[in-house]
C-alpha cells in the first residue's frame, strides 16, 4: 500500500518543487505529474488520508463493485454479466471473474454456495443468514439478526475444533413462488 498523508496544497507544492528541480525535463515532469495529479484528484474527492492499492482501480472494477453492492439477488457470474449488459456495460467474462475473485480475497464481496451448486456473490459482507427458495433456487438475505451465541455453542460442543464462525441457511419458498403455486 502507498499512503499519502499530504494536504492538497502540499501535493501541489511538491509537484512545483519537482518541476523546478528536474532541470525542466518535460518527461520527468510528466511522469511525476500524472502520479501527483492522481493523488490530488483523489484527495479532492475523499478529503481524508488517501490509500492507494497496488492493483489498478479500473472503471470496470468500479462498475462491478457498485452493481454487486446494489443487487440483493446474490447473483452468479452469468447473472451479473447479464445485469451489466442490461445496464449498457460490456465487460468480458474473464474480467468479471477476476474482479470478483479479487473482491472475495479482499473481503469486499462474499461467496455464497447454495443448493444449485453454483457460486453466488453477496455485496453485503456483514455476518448474516440466507434463505434459499426450494422452487426457484434464488437466495435472499434473512431478517434474523446474526447470533454470535451459536458460534459460542459450537465452541463449547466441539471443543476439539477451533470454531471461527458459522453459516446458517434457511430453506423455504419465496413469496413470488408461493403466489404462483397458489394460482395453480
Amino acid at each position: 500500500m502507498i499512503t499519502c498523508k499530504c494536504s492538497y496544497m502540499e501535493l501541489n507544492h511538491r509537484k512545483n518543487l519537482h518541476y523546478k528541480n528536474s532541470g525542466n525535463n518535460i518527461w520527468n515532469v510528466l511522469s511525476y505529474s500524472y502520479r501527483e495529479l492522481f493523488l490530488i484528484e483523489n484527495y479532492k474527492y475523499q478529503k481524508e488520508d488517501y490509500t492507494m492499492s497496488e492493483k489498478r482501480n479500473t472503471w470496470q472494477k468500479q462498475v462491478i463493485y457498485s452493481v454487486i453492492k446494489e443487487l440483493k439477488t446474490h447473483p452468479t457470474v452469468q447473472s451479473l454479466i447479464d445485469e451489466l449488459e442490461k445496464r449498457g456495460y460490456k465487460i468480458g467474462k474473464s474480467t468479471v471473474y477476476r474482479v470478483l475473485s479479487d473482491a472475495v480475497d479482499e473481503g469486499i464481496v462474499m461467496n455464497v454456495y447454495s443448493g444449485d451448486k453454483m457460486e453466488h456473490f453477496d455485496g453485503n459482507t456483514e455476518n448474516h443468514y440466507h434463505i434459499r427458495c426450494k422452487v426457484c433456487d434464488r437466495i435472499f438475505d434473512s431478517e434474523l439478526p446474526y447470533q454470535d451465541s451459536i458460534t459460542q455453542m459450537g465452541v463449547e460442543a466441539d471443543s476439539d475444533f477451533v470454531i471461527l464462525s458459522h453459516n446458517l441457511e434457511f430453506i423455504g419458498i419465496c413469496p413470488s413462488c408461493k403466489d404462483s403455486l397458489k394460482s395453480l
